[in-house]
């Protein structure tokens, strides 16, 4: 879980504009400001970067950054 944690807070922080220090576990993604069009994007971004498809309604605004990871390694990613 942890290279694949890295490479999710990775994104978070570098394309989405989050602070490393709000990247607690228990944080959710409306506490980082992410709205529908945002996760809309997330999912997308997931898509390219993991070579998996995430639906726009897979990810919500209550995911917490465990839940987020937790979705991908789900799609059978590993690293």
């Amino acid at each position: 879980m942890n290279a694949i944690k890295d490479r999710v807070t990775t994104i978070l922080t570098g394309k989405f504009g989050v602070k490393p220090e709000e990247l607690s576990e228990g944080v959710v993604l409306s506490d980082l400001r992410f709205d529908s069009l945002a996760l809309l994007e997330l999912a997308l971004t997931f898509s390219e970067e993991f070579d998996i498809f995430v639906a726009h309604d897979e990810l919500s605004i209550n995911h917490t950054i465990v839940d987020t990871v937790e979705l991908v390694e789900a799609k059978g990613v590993t690293v």
